[in-house]
């Protein structure tokens, strides 16, 4: 792809996404290096450093790891919208945040060229491979999102970064291989949880309340679901009963999300279900609270990953498919087809058989 078709492509994209206004807006803040540029990079580094410091507070392996690392997801996604050329407030907040964090000048300097890096490439990866839609509502930008933003790309990140902190003496060599994983886990989860709900929601998706009964029924949906997670994450269950994997009764809420309301509904879903677990975890509740500390925090991830996978997907079916028997439909989800191919097996499957 050459320059010029990148610039075409990303400036579809963001005529795709955003409101026209915004749209010429950022156009001529990001070309311009305008004191608005400046404000916008100050911006982005400040929100970095404070959910840096907040997935910091839970760094359980090492003081400078954690398996709770929101800042991938908003470095993504602010590359994502706005393009690469914000890419000096992520690496002015990850240092900054690492160098509180009792770090060597060069291993805060290392770790936040790898921070760096890792939201430049996935960003790329994405534009270039999917043409990639914030929006989420396509079946190949979630599979983009998850192979390539939340598979690949932390591992410049958890790579660099580790290598810095034993180079550093921060950390000893034998604890590598443990380390980078914590890393890994956290950088992807920022990418899975984070990312989606702010690339949904800072783009032109829409929840999709714009009636009384569906705004009624998203109330609904949301107050069940703190009811639900407060009690199955944020309280001691009772002997005996927290033996039941009662943390699957945020599936039904991904589902519901995810068929009622769209990519919006469900990566927020997973944005307020993934933030009480984890307060509960942390704090000894819940079916994980039986592990050490890291350990449980570990597998609640490894559990929100799959919770926000599959509301993704699910969410990104286009309507249609919905509307057909999951068996005739299985050809389209494995080997794409139009929408004109989706109305032809809609009307057999209607059209009544002729009489004998």
């Amino acid at each position: 792809m050459t320059t010029g078709e990148a610039g075409q492509l990303n400036e579809r994209t963001r005529k795709y996404i955003l409101p026209p206004d915004s749209s010429i807006w950022i156009d001529r803040v990001m070309r311009g290096r305008s004191l608005a540029y400046w404000a916008l990079v100050a911006a982005v580094a400040a929100v970095y450093f404070g959910a840096a410091k907040l997935g910091l507070t839970m760094a359980l392996v090492a003081e400078q790891v954690t398996a709770v690392w929101p800042p991938t997801g908003i470095a993504l996604a602010a590359l994502v919208l706005f393009g690469n050329r914000l890419w000096p407030g992520i690496a002015l907040g990850a240092f900054l945040a690492n160098l509180s964090a009792h770090e060597p000048l060069a291993s805060a300097c290392g770790i936040a060229l790898g921070n760096t890096l890792e939201a430049v490439l996935g960003a790329y990866l994405l534009r270039r491979f999917v043409e990639f839609r914030p929006s989420l509502a396509r079946i190949k930008d979630v599979f983009g999102l998850i192979g390539l933003a939340a598979g690949l790309s932390p591992i410049v990140s958890a790579t660099i970064g580790v290598t810095s902190l034993c180079l550093g003496g921060v950390q000893p060599w034998d604890r590598y291989g443990s380390i980078w994983w914590v890393w890994w886990q956290g950088d992807a989860m920022g990418d899975l949880v984070t990312a989606p709900v702010l690339l949904t929601c800072l783009t032109k998706a829409r929840i999709g309340v714009q009636t009384a009964g569906r705004a009624a029924e998203a109330a609904a949906l949301f107050a069940t679901l703190i009811i639900v997670t407060q009690i199955v994450f944020a309280g001691r269950l009772a002997k005996g009963i927290s033996d039941y994997p009662l943390e699957y009764t945020v599936f039904p809420f991904a589902v519901w999300a995810a068929l009622r309301f769209g990519p919006p509904g469900t990566t927020l879903v997973s944005f307020v279900a993934s933030g009480i677990a984890i307060w509960g975890t942390i704090h000894g509740f819940g079916p994980f609270a039986r592990w050490t500390t890291n350990e449980r925090l570990t597998l609640l991830q490894s559990f929100m990953g799959v919770v926000a996978v599959t509301g993704l997907v699910l969410a990104a079916a286009p309507m249609q498919f919905w509307r057909l028997p999951l068996i005739a439909s299985l050809p389209w989800i494995i080997g794409g087809g139009s929408s004109n191919s989706i109305r032809q097996r809609k009307r057999r499957l209607v059209t009544p058989a002729p009489k004998c």
